[in-house]
């Protein structure tokens, strides 16, 4: 057999293999970005934007934050100005995405245009020993003192 059928070979092999595990790191860095969103640190809006809109496959239609939103409660914490909204949603992601892109608080979104820093984050409401999302969103609240400092 001549060697160029077995650099052929190789190739038809290899290619495959390493897209599949581009593929995975791609997976395990979205649900490494997710784990901190639902975590003490919480992430940046061009964090969180990233995280929400990475594709796993070739379509842009499956979106990761689409294929892994939940219920639950989000803080949108303004470290610019000391500001917070808290808000709950059965699709967390997309609310959160709504709030920072304009479809929602347009307080939020002015200052999120005058360049302030934010931070997001989530509260799965199966992560908590709360019954209702509303029950969640009031603990939040008192949590976060938003009467004090909210949008």
């Amino acid at each position: 057999m001549e060697y160029w059928i077995y650099g052929i070979i190789y190739a038809a092999v290899l290619i495959p293999l390493f897209y599949l595990i581009w593929k995975l790191i791609k997976i395990i860095k979205a649900d490494n970005k997710l784990d901190d969103l639902n975590g003490p640190e919480g992430l940046g809006t061009d964090d969180f934007l990233k995280m929400r809109n990475s594709t796993l496959r070739h379509s842009h239609r499956s979106l990761y934050g689409r294929q892994n939103d939940f219920a639950g409660v989000y803080a949108i914490i303004n470290e610019t100005n000391g500001r917070f909204y808290v808000g709950k949603s059965s699709h967390v992601l997309d609310a959160v995405n709504k709030q920072i892109n304009g479809y929602g608080n347009r307080y939020i979104y002015s200052d999120r245009q005058k360049g302030h820093s934010f931070n997001i984050r989530t509260f799965p409401l199966s992560h908590s020993e709360c019954l209702t999302l509303e029950t969640l969103k009031r603990k939040k609240i008192a949590e976060y003192k938003t009467f004090l400092k909210s949008y």
